[in-house]
């Protein structure tokens, strides 16, 4: 059974040779972005390291898919409105979630009904401990 990763940077580097491996391949670097993001939860659980989630946040903006763009930018706003609960001066994450997520996402459907959607699909997931998030 393979331990977790000590350090944040060994487990970018894990991250990143998993993604080289599949370099040409967009399906396959799609398919490998979702276990990363586990990965991301499980070392910040056990390090309250709130780089993890940054970095979870960046993965989750690499989903090009159209199938599934929309749901990983749901799970970005989860974790950046997460980032902000920890510590609200986190400027990465509000323009994340102001400039991208709702500014993407509000192109397709009423930015009021949007929001109250992504706030209550965060609570959701709050309540359930981002137990969502481990795979």
């Amino acid at each position: 059974m393979r331990t977790l990763t000590d350090t944040l940077e060994e487990l970018r580097q894990e991250i990143q040779e998993g993604f080289d491996e599949v370099a040409d391949d967009v399906g396959l670097f799609h398919d490998k972005l979702w276990p990363a993001v586990v990965k991301l939860e499980k070392f910040f659980r056990k390090t309250n390291q709130i780089e993890a989630l940054e970095d979870q946040v960046q993965l989750l903006d690499m989903m090009g898919d159209p199938i599934y763009r929309s749901i990983y930018q749901n799970d970005e706003y989860v974790v950046c409105r997460r980032i902000l609960d920890i510590d609200p001066t986190r400027e990465a994450a509000k323009h994340q979630i102001e400039d991208h997520i709702i500014a993407d996402l509000a192109r397709n459907q009423d930015e009021e009904k949007l929001r109250a959607y992504l706030e209550e699909y965060y609570q959701k997931n709050k309540s359930e401990g981002y137990s969502y998030f481990l795979g």
